[in-house]
């Protein structure tokens, strides 16, 4: 190591090591943080010394038990509007039986909700696991949004935005709620249980993947009811949570848990001096928690109500439904192999409350139950399954792509085969493989479950990737390069020797010597003549004249151009290896600033986000368009096997129809059916054309001014030499075998008048009869409606030799060499 970059690393390492730690409060930070936890015992000494229904019996004045009140801007007028329609909800489930009557779910009886919650329904226990489903806006009775006194809420508000973060203004959105609960002591019976939720709420004016937040609550097992809340510093609802219970009973299970678990909580933080500035039941994510400046943020009061699970297929009484349940719970949590039935999804209602913003979401329209919006989705243990299971299937999808690319690239392995393959179609596929190695990647490092088959999945698409088609793309460039660099040699010949005769050809003036060319040669003495002694090398016939071969991508001499061929000026080689690390920096480069726009795209609006991906997959799913393309202009065919295309258009089509047409997708990605048909349909055309090109030729229906001129070896055989010229008409006695030329026999009079029209030729690949079909002169013009001899073309090639084949032994014979059988000559790639 240089001393330069020696002295510049320890200095790098001083500097970390005796740079002061940013992330330690400063006095002023540390005394807020005593301040806060000051308050939370506060807090929890009213929590302590609260009674059912105080928040209630406060509302019109100051809420001593929860510093809670319309003073400091709170709608709690709407509380008990929104706790019967939480009844209401539960109520629904017992319609039809003597305990319920639709008078008590028309006014969310306690009473009836006190005697329903004795029953025992079929409920999961533990209800982890992710749901998601639409909510409509319900009206309210008041003001719709009551400003919030955030100096009265909080004494050191930072806010500097008016606008409220979260607030849900359309009249129907979605909602996503990822659902943790965990049992501890593995206790399962008991009476209420914590429990907490990532949710997100997704309107058009939200950004991103919507409002996020997180919310903490507690669960009754028994009724199945659930109870959420967010907590910030002008709003302290994990306290209250308790007030938010639907009856008594609730109250009180939710106090004493409540009670034990905050002052176990806050104990370990005194006890631990935290230096933590945020609150530990902080419901601040996503974009609002790394938002510059703070702004005010709508809170939130979710009600759940679980729905029985649907067990009665089984034909089984609610108690046998209750046990087989929890046998399925127990399989899902530590599996044995139980011969149990598959766990069905779970399904919420859900009514939302927003206190301070003062609105009232719900997942179901009225109280017309044909109207429902349950919120639904897999538990936990039976999502991950079902991730695995696709993560096989991945696997298994990766393995074919590999060993179908692998079949096409021996396929492929000469340079005339090479010549026809567009290389962009490639590049879009490997792109798409990069950015999939991109996300395993990310997944894998924030997530542990399914590790080793993550990990398997991100090896076989790195190895697809970065080797396969990385050297596929290497090798179809040095050959079409290699080309490339020849037409423009050969075109740069041409014209310097057109320069030469012109410069031969002209007189010189008359103000020239005619002497001055000796001159010329005179004073150079190496231009002079040897003398008559020398030694003269004496040609006796057997001089070798070496020739490159015909498939060798550039001919290199040896001799004294050995060493210039180190450099890239003179090795046309090593020319071509820096111009492809060129083209493979920009390759990476550009798939590493399309990594960052897709996870730049996640912010955007719902309907931005989603146009985006459309246009990100079509483009993804045009990978054959190069390849048509390029068979257009170069007048080329069947570059790949038919194989490769219909493997590798399926496989590539499949995950991206899972996503657009599966609504329980595991990436919550919002189904489009119209999108998935619509890019469905793109793939098969891109095949149809291929099919087209490869049995009807490359240009049809495509006008001749829109493509350079290239060899047409399916020409139209004319009986005789009138029309020469005649667009792609070809008069047979410019064959090199036409007087080899059979006439085809006469089997009965019906073959007759097309025996006339054939022509009988021998193949020189196979030494098989070739029958060419042939247009007399008068019918010239009525070629195009001759079907039968357009489609009869396609049997016979012939070479810019005048020789005629079979169109599969030549093809045969053209992707190995690019010679004219016979005569060697050289042949244009197909």
């Amino acid at each position: 190591m240089e001393p330069q970059r020696a002295v510049l690393l320890i200095f790098l390492i001083l500097f970390f090591l005796f740079s002061p730690d940013t992330s330690q409060p400063s006095r002023t930070q540390r005394a807020g943080i005593y301040t806060q936890i000051l308050r939370q015992h506060e807090a929890l000494e009213n929590l302590r010394n609260a009674s059912y229904g105080q928040l209630v019996r406060a509302n019109n004045g100051k809420n001593n038990a929860t510093s809670f009140g319309d003073p400091n801007g709170f709608s709690w007028d709407l509380l008990p509007e929104v706790q019967k329609r939480a009844r209401a909800q539960y109520l629904r489930l017992f319609l039809g039986t003597e305990r319920v009557t639709e008078n008590d779910v028309a006014v969310g009886s306690e009473q009836a909700y006190e005697v329903a919650a004795r029953s025992s329904l079929p409920l999961y226990q533990n209800v982890s696991g992710t749901i998601k489903g639409n909510f409509v806006r319900q009206p309210v009775t008041g003001p719709m949004h009551t400003p919030s006194n955030l100096t009265s809420l909080v004494l050191e508000d930072r806010s500097v935005i008016k606008e409220f973060w979260r607030n849900v203004t359309e009249s129907e959105g979605g909602l996503t709620l990822r659902i943790f609960e965990e049992d501890k002591d593995g206790t399962t019976d008991l009476a209420v249980k914590e429990i907490s939720a990532d949710a997100a709420v997704q309107t058009e004016s939200a950004p991103g993947s919507g409002w996020e937040m997180k919310l903490y609550g507690v669960h009754y097992p028994k009724s199945g009811s659930i109870i959420l809340t967010t907590t910030s510093e002008k709003f302290p609802g994990i306290f209250t949570l308790p007030h938010l219970a639907l009856i008594r009973d609730d109250f009180e299970n939710a106090q004493e848990l409540l009670n034990r678990s905050l002052s176990k909580t806050l104990s370990d933080r005194q006890r631990s001096n935290a230096d933590d500035l945020t609150l530990p039941w902080m419901s601040k994510a996503g974009a609002e928690s790394t938002s510059i400046f703070s702004a005010p943020s709508c809170e939130y009061i979710v009600y759940l109500q679980q729905q029985p699970v649907p067990l009665q297929k089984l034909s089984l009484n609610p108690l046998q439904q209750i046990q087989i349940l929890m046998q399925i719970e127990k399989e899902l949590r530590f599996p044995e192999g139980a011969p149990v039935p598959e766990a069905p999804p779970m399904a919420f209602s859900a009514v939302i409350f927003s206190p301070d913003c003062g609105f009232i979401l719900e997942s179901r329209e009225g109280l017309d139950p044909t109207k429902s919006y349950f919120l639904s989705g897999p538990k936990i243990e039976a999502f991950w399954t079902l991730i695995r299971q696709l993560l096989l299937a991945l696997l298994i999808v990766l393995g074919l792509q590999i060993t179908l690319l692998k079949r096409q690239m021996d396929e492929a392995s000469t340079p005339s085969m090479r010549s026809r393959t567009s290389y962009h179609s490639i590049a879009i596929m490997a792109m798409a493989d990069g950015l999939m190695l991109a996300t395993l990647i990310a997944v894998s490092m924030v997530n542990d479950i399914g590790f080793l088959i993550l990990t398997s999945a991100g090896f076989l698409c790195f190895f697809n990737f970065a080797f396969f088609e990385m050297k596929f793309i290497y090798d179809i460039w040095l050959v079409q390069v290699g080309h490339q660099r020849r037409d423009a040699e050969g075109r740069s010949a041409q014209q310097a020797n057109a320069d030469v005769q012109n410069s031969t050809t002209t007189q010189p003036s008359s103000d020239e010597s005619p002497l001055q060319p000796s001159a010329q040669v005179a004073s150079d003495p190496s231009r002079l003549p040897l003398p008559v002694t020398t030694s003269r090398s004496i040609d006796l016939g057997a001089t070798p004249i070496i020739l490159p071969p015909d498939q060798d991508i550039e001919a290199v001499t040896e001799g004294d151009t050995t060493q210039n061929a180190a450099t890239a000026d003179t090795n046309p080689r090593a020319r071509t290896h820096v111009d492809f690390q060129t083209l493979y920096s920009r390759f990476y480069f550009s798939m590493l600033v399309l990594v960052f726009f897709s996870l730049w795209a996640f912010s955007w609006p719902t309907a931005l986000r989603s146009a985006y991906a459309n246009v990100l997959c079509f483009t993804y799913l045009s990978f054959w368009v190069p390849q048509i393309y390029r068979n257009v202009m170069r007048n080329c065919r069947h570059a790949f096997t038919w194989e490769y295309i219909i493997g590798i258009s399926i496989l590539r089509l499949v995950p991206v129809l899972y996503c657009y047409l599966n609504s329980s997708n595991t990436l919550s990605i919002e189904t489009d059916p119209h999108a998935g048909v619509v890019l469905a349909g793109w793939v098969f055309l891109q095949v149809l054309t291929l099919a087209i090109q490869q049995f009807l030729g490359p240009r049809l229906f495509v006008k001749e001014s829109w493509c350079p001129p290239a060899y047409d070896y399916h020409p139209l055989l004319q009986s005789d030499l009138d029309d020469v010229e005649a667009g792609s008409l070809l008069p047979i006695g410019f064959l090199a075998s036409a007087s080899e030329a059979k006439e085809k026999e006469e089997d009965s009079t019906k073959d007759k008048l097309s025996s006339k029209n054939l022509k009988i030729f021998d193949c020189a690949i196979c030494m098989n009869e070739i029958e060419v079909p042939v247009i007399p002169s008068k019918e010239t013009a009525k070629r195009s409606k001759l079907g039968a001899s357009w489609l009869g073309r396609r049997t016979y090639m012939v070479t810019p030799c005048r020789h005629i084949f079979h169109s599969e032994c030549l093809e045969g014979w053209m992707r190995l060499r690019l010679v004219c059988p016979i005569c060697r000559e050289s042949l244009p790639p197909l």
